[in-house]
Formats: C-alpha cells, structure tokens, sequence
C-alpha cells in the first residue's frame, strides 16, 4: 500500500510539472483583433512594407523563445484564399529556419476557435552573423481570421530546453477577439 501511494504521488508529481498556467503578460490588440499571454515580459514591434503591416511580439522564458508574427494586409485576403496564406506562412517559416518541410509532421490547427489553421514542427539552424550558427527546435503555429494572418512560435535553441508544457500554455493562451 506505501508503495502504491508514493507511485501515486510521483506520477501526480509528474502531471503537475507538465501543467503550466503561468500569470504572466497579456498582450491585447483590438485592431488585429487577437490576445496571448506571455509567461514574462515581452517586446514589441509594428513594421510597414509592401501593403501589409507587420506586428511582431517576442519574448524569452526559462530556455523558450515566444514569438507572435500578425500580418495585417491593407487589401482584405478573402476567405478562400485564407488556406493558401497558411500553407504559405508555413513553408516561409520553415525556409527561414533552414528547416525541411514535412507535410506529414504538418497537422491542423484551431487556432483561436473555429478557425482552420496549421502546426509545423520546426528544426532548423540559422547563421549568428559572425560565423557560428543556432539550432532551433519547435513549432509553428498558423491561422487567419478577419483577412489578418497570425503566426505562433515557440522554439528553443536545444531539444533538450525544448518544454512542451510551456508551448501549451503559451498557444492555448491566443485568442481572437
């Protein structure tokens, strides 16, 4: 019976550390109609090019990388062009991270609701700029709603400071407003 009780108590140990709900920053945008909540503080950023404005949110936590990438277009994108957007958004990304596409490891994804969106495992190197390189593992998430493009990432530099519990927290936190 001890014995039992103390596997019990490690296995709900264990359950425990995988589930995070951390109280940390929400990050609200009523013109790109969407929220998420960072487990730290973030920074943030908003660029102009080519008919789309590009707001981007980023943040590190223990040894995750957050990022949120909105993309707001000035000519609406019609919702039956938003899965062509995603599946673009995902080959992008994955190009910019030196990582190989899979489309079998691409699933799909209800971001924010009820909107169709895709999940990308991302493993990939990218130059440092001055001769060395980073490793990056992780996984990136896409939808779009209102003709608005949003782009979820949670990465970190090793598999091993990879923490699946905090990528949960992090993803389930967007919502579209």
């Amino acid at each position: 019976m001890r014995k039992l009780k103390k596997n019990l108590l490690a296995v709900g140990m264990l359950f425990l550390m995988g589930t995070y709900s951390f109280a940390g920053e929400t990050y609200t945008n009523e013109d790109a109609k969407f929220k998420i909540t960072f487990p730290s503080s973030y920074d943030v950023s908003s660029d102009q090019q080519d008919g789309v404005t590009v707001l981007s949110l980023s943040a590190t936590y223990q040894s995750m990388i957050l990022l949120v990438s909105v993309f707001v277009y000035e000519e609406v994108v019609p919702e039956d062009e938003y899965a062509v957007k995603v599946a673009e958004g995902i080959i992008t990304t994955a190009d910019a991270f030196n990582s190989k596409f899979n489309e079998k490891k691409c699933v799909r994804w209800n971001g924010g609701g009820s909107n169709p969106g895709l999940k990308n495992a991302i493993k990939g190197k990218v130059s440092n700029g001055s001769g060395g390189s980073f490793n990056f593992f992780g996984n990136i998430y896409i939808t779009m709603a209102y003709g608005i493009e949003y782009r979820i990432s949670a990465l970190s530099t090793s598999k091993k400071g990879f923490d699946a519990g905090i990528e949960s927290a992090f993803v389930n936190s967007f919502k579209l407003l």
